[in-house]
């Protein structure tokens, strides 16, 4: 695994990790201020469509970065199997 594709996965690892949180953290204060179903109707109702569609954004930089990581690393590990 050369750097870049290490670093590129490191990153976008720390932004999905940090996006969870506080998706978690939100969710978990809508809870204690306005109770359980409002909660669950907000955060995890699959007909919530405006939901799924911002979280899908927000998430999109870390699939990207997972993506060009696991592109540089195949592409490496194309390039070492061609040299031999």
């Amino acid at each position: 695994m050369n750097k870049k594709s290490k670093v590129l996965n490191i990153i976008g690892k720390i932004y999905g990790g940090i996006f969870v949180i506080i998706y978690l953290m939100s969710a978990i204060f809508t809870w204690f201020i306005n109770g359980w179903s409002e909660m669950i109707s907000i955060y995890f109702n699959p007909f919530n469509v405006a939901n799924i569609i911002l979280v899908v954004i927000v998430l999109l930089p870390a699939i990207i970065l997972f993506y060009l990581g696991n592109y540089f690393e195949e592409k490496e590990n194309s390039e070492i199997k061609n040299n031999k």
